[in-house]
Order: C-alpha cells, then sequence, then structure tokens
C-alpha cells in the first residue's frame, strides 16, 4: 500500500469574511501558483485526519468541500464538513478525527477544497493533517 501522509497549511486574508484557503506544504509545487485545491488521483482516497485553527480575534469556521469535476468551467463543490473556532471559548482549536474524513479519487478530476468564513474580517492559521492512500 501507497500513502503519503502531510499537513497543508493555509492562512486567511484579514481582509474579506470568506474565501477559499491558500494551501501550503512542503511537497507542493508553487512555480505556477498556490493552489487552492487538492486533486484526488484516480484510484486514490484522500484522508482528512485533522483539522486545526489558531487566531487571537474573531471566529472562524472552515468547511471541507469535494468536487467530481475541478475540471469544468465552474467547478460545483459539496460541503462535506464545517469545523468553527468559537473564540469565547478558545482561541485555538484541533479536531482530530478518530475516523478520517475520506474523498475518492473515482477518475482523476475529484477535488477537495477548504473554504473559511468569519463574521468579522481578521487573520486565523489553519493546519489540515491530509493522506494520499491506494
Amino acid at each position: 500500500m501507497v500513502s503519503e501522509l502531510f499537513t497543508v497549511y493555509g492562512k486567511t486574508d484579514g481582509a474579506s469574511i470568506t474565501d477559499d484557503l491558500p494551501l501550503y506544504a512542503d511537497i507542493i509545487d508553487y512555480t505556477i501558483a498556490t493552489p487552492e485545491h487538492l486533486r484526488i488521483p484516480r484510484g486514490m482516497k484522500l484522508k482528512i485526519w485533522a483539522i486545526r485553527v489558531n487566531g487571537n480575534l474573531g471566529d472562524t469556521a472552515v468547511t471541507v468541500n469535494y468536487t467530481h469535476d475541478v475540471t469544468a468551467g465552474i467547478p460545483v463543490y459539496i460541503a462535506i464538513n464545517t469545523d468553527i473556532l468559537d473564540n469565547a471559548v478558545d482561541s485555538r482549536f484541533s479536531d482530530d478525527y478518530r475516523k478520517p474524513i475520506i474523498l475518492r479519487g473515482f477518475t482523476g478530476d475529484e477535488a477537495v477544497k477548504f473554504t473559511w468564513t468569519q463574521p468579522v474580517a481578521v487573520v486565523a492559521n489553519a493546519e489540515i493533517d491530509v493522506e494520499y492512500c491506494d
């Protein structure tokens, strides 16, 4: 079984109240652009093991979105899961899934992206543990 577990990082821009997280990781090539989605190769699975968000101000919701065709002119994404950082309770939260969120690549055009939403625009950071496996 082939498997690659890594963490992607994202940061809100502090100016908008919603947008897609730009994704950063040491295994991503940024020579073209910063990606906002992860494609799922044909016959493989993408497992999301944990989502961690931190920020000193405001609340931040991070939503996992999945599409069957990222190559479409306007891809149709479906919200799979939402985790919310409530700053009234804590300035950091970690949602480690005992059972991961599993998304499959049937044709190789499937992809996942992470959207953030805030009631007031502030800077927050996200760390997302993902794994590609067959």
